[in-house]
């Protein structure tokens, strides 16, 4: 699910400069892409599971993921992700329920919440 990254390249310049997106921690072992995410300063999610549906992170090995992002988003950057964590394979015109703890940074912090939602990215 790219939908963060897309949004961070496809946002003006002065926007992509602010702009990290939390993605699946197996994106940046993906040849090519993973060092684009890596440049363009994206972060890891490491989930504890692989599986569909199972979205309990490594409590360990996102700490200094999360130390990283929230500076980010103290300093001003932008934080793209997406909260529900995975297309709905049973109707994916329908999003998922979203996940409280994807919004917790910004309610910490106080800092405003803006959507964006990408019809079609199942095809």
């Amino acid at each position: 699910n790219l939908d963060g990254f897309l949004f961070c390249a496809l946002a003006s310049p002065g926007v992509v400069r602010r702009c990290k997106s939390l993605m699946v921690g197996r994106s940046f072992d993906m040849p090519l892409l993973g060092t684009v995410f890596r440049l363009f300063g994206h972060e890891p999610v490491h989930f504890l599971k692989d599986e569909d549906g199972k979205f309990s992170v490594d409590k360990e090995k996102q700490a200094p993921v999360n130390d990283r992002v929230r500076a980010h988003v103290e300093n001003g950057g932008i934080l793209a992700f997406c909260p529900e964590g995975a297309i709905n394979k049973g109707d994916p015109t329908r999003c998922l329920p979203l996940r409280r703890g994807s919004f917790q940074l910004a309610i910490d912090l106080g800092v405003p919440i803006f959507g964006f939602a990408a019809l079609g990215q199942h095809r």
